[in-house]
C-alpha cells in the first residue's frame, strides 16, 4: 500500500509481533486500542476500525466500516470510553449521538468475528471447557447516508457497507 508507514507494509518481518506489542501497551495505557484496516493490493473491500481489548473487561468490541480512519478511530475511542465509563451496548439500540445533524447509528450483533477482529481474537479469545476456541463478541456500528437511508434501504449511498450481522427485521446474516 503505498505511503502506508505500519510494520507489515515497510517489510518489519516481526509487524505481528510488533502490533501485538503495541496493542498491549495501549490497552494497559487507556484500557482499549483500536486496530484500522485498510484493503490490500488485492483487495477491494472498505477499509475499517475495531476495537481491540474492550473483551477483557466482558464486553463486546465494537467495528465499524467506510469511514476515513481519523473519523473512525474517533468514534470508536469515544464510544469505548463511555462502555468504561459503564455504558452497555446491546444489538438493535440506536444511538442519536455518534454523528451530528441527527445521523443515528444502530448496533449489530456479529455473527462471526473470526475474519474481521483478528487482533481481537488473537488477544481475547476464550477457550470452551470442550477445549473450542471462542471468538471475541462484537457490535457493528451501522450509519444512515446522507439521505437518511440505512444500508439495506433501496438507493442507499452506503448499500456496500458489509454487514456481519442480521439487519433489523432479517434473522439471517446479510
Amino acid at each position: 500500500m503505498e505511503g502506508c508507514a505500519c510494520a507489515g507494509c515497510t517489510g518489519d518481518e516481526n509487524w505481528q509481533d510488533s502490533l501485538l506489542d503495541k496493542v498491549k501497551a495501549n490497552n494497559a495505557n487507556y484500557g482499549w486500542a483500536v486496530q484500522g484496516v485498510a484493503p490490500g493490493e488485492e483487495d477491494d473491500g472498505p477499509q475499517f476500525q475495531y476495537t481491540v481489548g474492550l473483551a477483557a473487561h466482558d464486553r463486546p468490541e465494537l467495528i465499524v466500516f467506510g469511514l476515513r480512519h481519523d473519523i473512525g478511530q474517533t468514534i470508536l475511542n469515544d464510544l469505548a470510553q463511555r462502555v468504561r465509563d459503564g455504558e452497555q451496548f446491546t444489538a438493535g439500540q440506536t444511538l442519536p449521538d455518534v454523528f451530528a445533524h441527527d445521523y443515528p447509528c444502530l448496533l449489530i450483533e456479529v455473527i462471526d468475528t473470526s475474519e474481521h477482529l483478528t487482533v481481537a481474537n488473537r488477544l481475547y479469545r476464550r477457550t470452551d471447557p470442550f477445549g473450542a476456541r471462542i471468538p471475541v463478541g462484537a457490535l457493528q456500528l451501522v450509519f444512515q447516508d446522507s439521505a437518511h437511508r440505512w444500508p439495506w434501504e433501496p438507493d442507499s449511498a452506503v448499500a456496500d457497507m458489509p454487514l456481519l450481522g442480521p439487519a433489523p427485521g432479517n434473522t439471517n446474516p446479510v
